[in-house]
């Protein structure tokens, strides 16, 4: 008679997954690099503190949109992090503070970067059929390629969240066919990383 198979408790799920984790380097990934992370944060909050002593932002936010059409703005955020992240995110983070409701801005950003993210996969999975492009990729960002083959989705979450270029990433994992389903549901990160830096940029220029 075969015995049955008990299924694992949350408990014992978190302690694999947390092992697995360990073993293939992630905590030590984050433990040498969030330094480096906590400072590139910090530098930009410095500089935004710094500008805003000299002129006022909240003037500039405000004179953007009175000047420019969202539908414009929108469209070249969706370029930006649809083709290697051209444009630092939290400049437009900063531009929908002079909105009346600056919070569903930034939920309307943060798909935009989702899609963005998506069109950077499927860019890369054509990408990958283009031998010399892909040696170029391959060669450029091999560190990154490592991590994805490495991590997978742990490396995905991490670049969604943390000041890494999330364009770049997607159209390395579309490159490597790294399963769209799963890319499909991680990239919901890069929806709530516009909430949390949104929360500490405001507070910074208000």
């Amino acid at each position: 008679m075969m015995k049955k198979r008990r299924n694992k408790t949350w408990s014992q799920k978190l302690d694999i997954y947390h092992r697995y984790n360990k073993k293939i380097g992630v905590y030590s990934f984050l433990k040498s690099n969030y330094k480096k992370i906590l400072l590139v944060f910090a530098v930009f909050l410095a500089i935004i503190v710094v500008v805003n002593y000299f002129y006022d932002l909240e003037t500039a936010a405000e004179f953007i949109v009175n000047n420019y059409t969202t539908d414009i703005i929108f469209l070249v955020f969706y370029l930006s992090e649809s083709i290697l992240g051209l444009i630092p995110p939290d400049i437009f983070i900063l531009w929908v503070k002079g909105f009346e409701d600056p919070y569903l801005m930034l939920g309307i950003l943060g798909v935009i970067s989702y899609l963005g993210g998506l069109t950077a996969y499927g860019i890369g999975h054509r990408l990958e059929r283009v031998p010399k492009i892909r040696e170029y990729l391959e060669e450029k960002y091999s560190v990154h390629i490592n991590k994805i083959k490495k991590w997978g989705g742990i490396f995905i979450i991490i670049a969604a969240l943390l000041p890494l270029p999330y364009a770049t990433v997607l159209l390395l994992a579309g490159m490597l066919k790294y399963p769209f389903s799963r890319v499909l549901y991680l990239g919901i990160a890069r929806i709530a990383r516009f909430f949390i830096y949104g929360v500490v940029l405001f507070g910074v220029i208000s």
